[in-house]
């Protein structure tokens, strides 16, 4: 009966939170398809090390509305948010089989799904915290994210031009690698480039790269690497600027020697320089 009763008085508070539902026009919704509750098995809400598993068929009803709710307002940031200060919360969603098949973060005005920041609508977030803060739920510290965190925390002190050194990952899953003197990339790290480091700052540096085998690129500068890091030096974003003038933006998340992602995609760092 407690049970019975909990989940109504929380149905009816986010009814009010609601207000006038906005599904009624979903070609500005977060997830055009929406979300099917039916096929869901369970919906994992996390922020920061905490995590809770939501499993009661009536709460993934609410969980899935609410989501189908998110109404998108912007699809770019000319001047991106000071929110640092609120919580993310991240979702996984698992279908039938138990396997996740959609993911999404969302904050104070925006939202990250399908690698891409957007500005949502301003009421989405509060129902989420009103939810995962009244849900009847244990929260679960992770231990990997525990552990991550606490390996963020100590390589904030590191030099920037240390902390490049070692293995990063990129949105798109592909891996880079610095040592002492070369830069290492390819599926196997087959393509060997020399490079050096021009100038630096506490989370800025400028990296010039040279090839090493060929009469035509060996010894040549090939590439300026312009880095931004985070303050943990754990995310980082990179502009190539080719030497005909060319350029992409990348961004990437260091892999530490445990195997470690050491950050996520969705980390307030990308949403301000994720166009850097």
């Amino acid at each position: 009966m407690k049970r019975i009763l909990a989940v109504g008085g929380m149905i009816l508070v986010l009814i009010l939170l609601l207000g006038c539902s906005v599904q009624e026009d979903n070609d500005y919704g977060l997830i055009k398809e929406g979300l099917d509750y039916t096929q869901i098995s369970g919906i994992e809400i996390g922020t920061d090390v905490y995590k809770k598993n939501v499993t009661n068929r009536n709460d993934i009803e609410i969980i899935a509305s609410l989501i189908n709710d998110i109404q998108i307002y912007n699809n770019s940031f000319e001047d991106p948010k000071n929110i640092e200060e609120y919580d993310i919360i991240c979702f996984k969603v698992y279908n039938s089989e138990g396997n996740i098949n959609t993911s999404l973060s969302i904050s104070k005005d925006i939202a990250f799904y399908e690698n891409k920041w957007v500005s949502i609508d301003k009421e989405s977030y509060d129902r989420v915290i009103y939810f995962y803060e009244n849900a009847d739920y244990e929260e679960l510290r992770d231990p990997l994210l525990l552990e991550a965190k606490q390996k963020r925390i100590d390589r904030k002190e590191k030099p920037i031009s240390e902390a490049l050194k070692g293995t990063w990952i990129s949105e798109t899953g592909s891996l880079i690698k610095f040592d002492e003197n070369y830069l290492y990339q390819g599926s196997q790290y087959e393509y060997l480039f020399d490079y050096n480091i021009k100038k630096t700052d506490d989370k800025a540096m400028e990296v010039s790269i040279y090839g090493t085998k060929g009469i035509f690129v060996k010894g040549r500068e090939l590439s300026i690497l312009d880095i931004k890091m985070d303050e943990t030096k754990t995310c980082m974003v990179m502009k190539k600027t080719m030497t005909g003038g060319s350029t992409c933006n990348d961004k990437f998340i260091y892999v530490d020697g445990d195997n470690i992602t050491l950050g996520s995609f969705d980390e307030y760092f990308f949403y301000k320089y994720g166009g850097y």
